[in-house]
């Protein structure tokens, strides 16, 4: 996953500098999205619907979406990154 995450941010980073010359506020959150078309990258669990219970997902999770959080000092922390 680690390098899926690195190729993530390569793929991105027009889209990444574009967002951090904006002047982003520090600790708020921003999602990318990257597909590495190396099939499914993992397994995963989501909420139902109602809420009332947690489901194993069954569909493939080909795609990564990495989540960065300004620094308020023109760069970025990585929060999380996970397949969807």
């Amino acid at each position: 996953m680690e390098s899926v995450i690195s190729d993530s941010i390569q793929a991105n980073q027009k889209s990444i500098n574009k967002w951090l010359s904006s002047n982003p506020k520090a600790g708020i959150p921003k999602a990318f999205e990257y597909n590495p078309k190396q099939g499914n990258l993992g397994t995963g669990f989501e909420v139902s619907q109602s809420g009332n219970s947690v489901m194993k997902v069954t569909r493939p999770l080909e795609k990564v979406n990495t989540v960065l959080i300004p620094d308020g000092k023109g760069s970025y922390l990585i929060h999380t990154a996970h397949p969807f």
